[in-house]
């Protein structure tokens, strides 16, 4: 159950990051 959750924190990451690159380029 940890580790679903640690996956979905890093998924979170990934879609922010991508929304920042978006947001910036």
């Amino acid at each position: 159950m940890k580790l679903k959750r640690l996956s979905l924190d890093m998924l979170n990451a990934c879609n922010l990051i991508n929304l920042l690159i978006l947001i910036w380029f």
